[in-house]
């Protein structure tokens, strides 16, 4: 995930963003409107929230290897 484009939002923004979801380690966030085809796995110590138009999928880690759902998914655009 490169971070080095991301905005900043104060610590009394920071509830009102997360109300819904707080990204953890190995989340898979994605676009899914305007730039699609965007995935980042959600690395850890990261502390942030999803900016509009983000969602995302939380692997069940007993189910699926997060890194390979992340792989998947994102070559899967090659071949679409």
């Amino acid at each position: 995930m490169d971070l080095s484009d991301i905005r900043h939002i104060s610590e009394d923004d920071y509830p009102k963003w997360t109300k819904r979801v707080v990204p953890r380690k190995n989340d898979i966030v994605f676009s899914y409107e305007a730039t699609l085809h965007r995935y980042a796995i959600i690395p850890d110590g990261f502390r942030g929230c999803l900016g509009r138009r983000m969602a995302l999928i939380r692997p069940d880690k007993t189910k699926v290897n997060p890194g390979f759902l992340h792989f998947a998914t994102a070559i899967s655009k090659e071949y679409n």
